[in-house]
């Protein structure tokens, strides 16, 4: 094989470097190399295939393939990786990266408070403007928290979801003043549907609201991980 061409006078020179070069080099694997070329003229694929990998083997076997891998270790670079954050995090991050942009829920009053896989917990305290004609809260306010609770938790796992159809019983009046606690539960999640159950209750512990959330999972994410 031809791969340069010297003048006449270097000849010599050149040779005498090509073979210290090649002394110096992993001969082993320069010498299967070299019988792996002569044999492809007239090998199958197949068994060409199993020649070199049987010639990759006997040369994983060389001092000088310990040697190599030894000095790739020293001269590559140390990459350092995070540990993959805990499903604990990922909610966090998640309800942070919502919070951000959930201008109707700060709007209305509401306070984000502990969230985790599939759980969120948000609080309310009924205002004046949160009264309907009857005087206590109006039956939207109250949903719009166990809503919002429900979001938080269905897109607890940095995976975009909305909701499919909810549904609300209202047990008790929350009059004004009250502060309301929202807590949403993972019920099921299956592919791409889930169940949530949420919990709306008054400071006194007692059940305000009970609803259903049914979601659907969406392309996206709240951040990059």
């Amino acid at each position: 094989m031809i791969w340069k061409a010297v003048p006449d006078e270097t000849l010599l020179a050149e040779a005498r470097q090509m073979a210290e070069t090649l002394a110096n080099g992993p001969t082993v694997g320069l010498g299967l190399t070299k019988m792996a070329v002569q044999a492809a003229s007239e090998n199958t694929l197949d068994a060409q295939l199993e020649l070199e990998a049987g010639f990759q083997k006997i040369c994983s076997e060389t001092r000088d393939y310990a040697e190599g891998f030894l000095r790739f270790l020293k001269s590559a670079p140390c990459v350092q990786r995070r540990e993959s954050m805990t499903p604990k995090e990922r909610a966090e991050n998640s309800a942070k990266a919502m919070w951000a942009n959930d201008n109707a829920s700060s709007w209305l009053g509401m306070e984000l408070g502990e969230v985790d896989e599939g759980r969120a917990v948000l609080t309310l305290t009924i205002e004046s403007r949160h009264a309907n004609g009857h005087g206590i809260c109006h039956g939207g306010i109250t949903f719009a928290l166990a809503d919002s609770a429900f979001a938080f938790a269905c897109n607890s796992r940095n995976q975009s979801a909305v909701a499919q159809h909810n549904v609300i019983s209202y047990i008790a009046p929350a009059k004004i003043g009250d502060r309301l606690t929202a807590t949403a539960i993972e019920v099921s999640l299956n592919g791409r549907n889930g169940i949530y159950d949420v919990k709306v209750k008054n400071a006194k512990d007692q059940i305000i609201a009970e609803f259903r959330g049914f979601s659907r999972a969406i392309n996206g994410q709240h951040f990059q991980e």
